[in-house]
């Protein structure tokens, strides 16, 4: 049994799926399998992935269901044979010290799950600074989940390439991709496995991973680029996350925790939509609303939460004054954002501040020990039997000097 399965979902992706695969086969750590789940291609991938199984009986073929991404991945998960998963898009590639770098956090931490840091290749430079400050990967470890894991930490999401994950832990917990989901899948699945992770979760800042920024026609193209299809997709992503823990009765999670990150998630972007686009979406938002924000649990949110709940409730009302409502979601946002800073700030001056102790304290024990050995030392030379005779040799000449120095002061005098 092999210590990683790596799944590949494959379509289309001749160009770079030989780069991807050998990244894999390059690695430092070689006790691994490759899963490459592919849907009907029509470019040469198929015959790539055969002609790789040929040579590496670690690599495996799998034929997807026409599920999309989400198939392709669940395929890899019930094939997997591996202790640990790791998920790698056919256009992006492994550091050669990715696998090797996991395996020592998992037996370090024994934990459920590690995110790892990753880099952006790009053909331009006008990246997003979003990439850069979601790729970027704290050095920290949470012994168990709390909210701070997951919503608190730029890095937790959406990604799901730059997580690795205990087999066991995904299969105890039922955790698959929802293939509903034509956006968001990967924010879905961590919504719903983070929470689950009592043996904690690891974050290392290491850049295992090189991510392809979305090329021209692509799903994440498409995703930027259509309002409809984009909220419709996070309408769904919200629907599917509500849905998985309320199978599980709210266990590790609050409603309410998935409440305020759903509405908020939700309403970045209702001010700046049209009409025909607020028409397009009103029914999924209303069913939504209807199903999990009955009003007894509305009255339970925070203020800010129920304001903006409202943008969902009757957008096109809230739409109507535009400058008006901008200027209040931009409030807000100084608000949070504000209590955000200050909060990081504060924990960072805290940190900083045990650093210090821990310094103080350190050189107090460096002390210490330096004293102790002096101590030791002394007490060596003064109980030495070369020490005793010398003492001895040495008492007449002492004893006189002490005496000339005597007669010497009552002279003065």
């Amino acid at each position: 049994m092999p210590d990683f399965s790596v799944i590949i979902p494959v379509y289309n992706s001749q160009p770079t799926l030989k780069r991807c695969i050998d990244s894999v086969l390059n690695q430092s750590y070689q006790d691994f399998e490759v899963l490459c789940c592919y849907d009907d291609c029509a470019d040469g991938s198929k015959e790539i992935i055969y002609e790789y199984c040929k040579k590496d009986e670690r690599i495996k073929c799998i034929q997807g269901r026409k599920k999309g991404l989400s198939g392709a991945r669940n395929d890899g998960i019930k094939a997997a044979a591996g202790n640990y998963i790791l998920f790698l898009d056919s256009d992006d590639i492994f550091s050669s010290e990715a696998l090797l770098r996991v395996k020592q956090e998992f037996e370090e931490r024994q934990c459920d799950i590690v995110v790892f840091g990753s880099k952006v290749i790009a053909k331009d430079q006008n990246i997003d600074e979003w990439y850069y400050k979601t790729l970027t990967t704290p050095d920290v470890f949470y012994p168990q989940y709390t909210v701070k894991a997951l919503l608190g930490e730029d890095s937790a999401r959406p990604f799901v390439w730059r997580n690795s994950y205990q087999k066991t832990f995904i299969l105890n917990h039922n955790l698959y991709f929802d293939e509903e989901c034509m956006v968001g899948e990967d924010h879905v699945f961590q919504m719903c496995a983070f929470p689950n992770a009592k043996n904690g979760i690891s974050y290392i800042s290491d850049e295992l991973y090189s991510y392809s920024c979305a090329r021209e026609g692509s799903l994440m193209d498409i995703y930027a680029k259509d309002n409809v299809f984009r909220i419709t997709g996070h309408i769904k992503m919200v629907n599917s996350v509500f849905t998985y823990w309320e199978k599980y009765n709210y266990e590790f999670i609050s409603k309410k925790d998935i409440a305020i990150w759903a509405v908020f998630f939700l309403t970045d972007e209702i001010p700046y939509l049209q009409q025909k686009e607020i028409d397009a979406l009103s029914k999924d938002l209303n069913h939504l609303i209807t199903e999990y924000f009955d009003d007894e649990f509305v009255g339970s949110l925070p203020d800010s939460v129920r304001n903006r709940l409202l943008l969902l409730q009757e957008p096109y009302t809230h739409t109507k004054d535009y400058s008006s409502l901008f200027f209040d979601l931009l409030w807000w946002n100084y608000y949070f954002n504000g209590i955000q800073k200050a909060y990081d700030m504060l924990f960072e001056k805290v940190k900083v501040q045990e650093r210090e102790l821990m310094n103080i304290r350190r050189n107090l024990e460096n002390a210490e020990c330096q004293l102790a050995m002096k101590r030791h030392e002394l007490e060596c030379v003064y109980g030495s039997l070369s020490f005793r005779m010398g003492r001895m040799a040495t008492l007449v000449p002492r004893k006189l000097r002490n005496v000339i120095s005597q007669m010497a002061g009552k002279k003065e005098s």
